[in-house]
């Protein structure tokens, strides 16, 4: 995970998920010690801010925050909205909707609108994403027994795509003057 964060960059959203992965791994060591995501959201910020002050700038780092935060705060209540739902999907859907959210204001404020499809067609992309990857890192490490099913991942890749592109055609943009 270390070694991902370089070679990252330090961006600021792998940093935070590192960090915060570390600081809670830390907690759950020690059983004893009692910790709110929260709080652990809070210092990592804090402590992300002490060491990479431009990061105050950086929009990827606010975005990345609000986005966890979102998370925190609405996802429970989308799981019981989905409730209904086989749980993979369930979870999907309650994650997603919930760092969208949370993301909205920021996104006004800096690009000045936001498409509502969004929210949307996230609810197709990310989940398919999800599996894309997780074909894609096969086929990479089946490539070192010369064995190749990089099909199966670029399926996922060109169906990410269209749906991508189909959800484009429809624009129901909300401007940060109307907000």
């Amino acid at each position: 995970m270390i070694l991902y964060v370089f070679l990252s960059g330090f961006s600021p959203s792998v940093l935070r998920a590192a960090f915060m992965f570390i600081v809670l791994y830390y907690y759950t060591f020690f059983e004893s010690l009692n910790v709110e995501v929260f709080d652990v959201l809070l210092f990592t910020a804090f402590v992300s801010i002490v060491f990479y002050p431009e990061f105050l700038f950086n929009l990827g780092f606010w975005l990345s925050y609000f986005a966890f935060a979102g998370i925190l705060f609405f996802s429970e209540f989308f799981d019981i909205v989905f409730q209904n739902l086989p749980a993979f999907i369930q979870k999907s859907f309650s994650i997603t909707l919930s760092a969208n959210i949370a993301t909205t204001p920021l996104i006004l404020y800096y690009f000045g609108s936001i498409n509502l499809i969004c929210f949307l067609s996230n609810l197709f992309v990310i989940p398919l994403f999800s599996i894309f990857l997780i074909f894609l890192f096969l086929a990479y490490l089946f490539s070192f027994l010369n064995v190749n099913f990089y099909f199966i991942p670029l399926f996922f890749w060109n169906l990410i795509k269209k749906i991508v592109e189909i959800f484009s055609y429809f624009q129901i943009n909300i401007k940060s003057d109307d907000f």
